[in-house]
């Protein structure tokens, strides 16, 4: 990939690049493909941190947790470990439905009569 880049840059019709020359080119491509890989990790941890931080608060967990997936190769893993087998401090849905409300006895048929006086 690198000679296929120095290859670009040389003119068929000028002299062939110096030592110089090529050093200056391979350093500038390092430096372009050394920010285009950050901006690649940075969009790649995005893209896990923010729905894994969104989890983590809905869970009850502290929502710092998510920045691990910015750890390469094992962050995102230790990440789903925590999520997955901690205690989540939420209500689960089938105890948080809404339940029908309470009755009270209704009175007897027919009611009683008064009492005398």
């Amino acid at each position: 990939m690198l000679s296929l880049a120095l290859v670009m840059f040389q003119d068929s019709s000028s002299q062939p690049l110096t030592t110089q020359q090529t050093q200056q080119l391979v350093s500038t491509f390092m430096g372009v493909y050394f920010v285009f890989i950050l901006l690649v990790f940075a969009v790649k941890v995005a893209i896990y941190a923010i729905p894994m931080w969104r989890i983590c608060k809905r869970a009850g967990l502290a929502p710092q947790i998510a920045l691990l997936c910015g750890i390469p190769f094992i962050g995102r893993l230790i990440t789903t470990y925590v999520i997955a087998f901690s205690d989540w401090k939420s209500v689960p849905i089938m105890q948080a439905a809404i339940l029908p409300p309470t009755y009270q006895a209704p009175p007897s048929y027919p009611p009683a009569p008064p009492p005398a006086a």
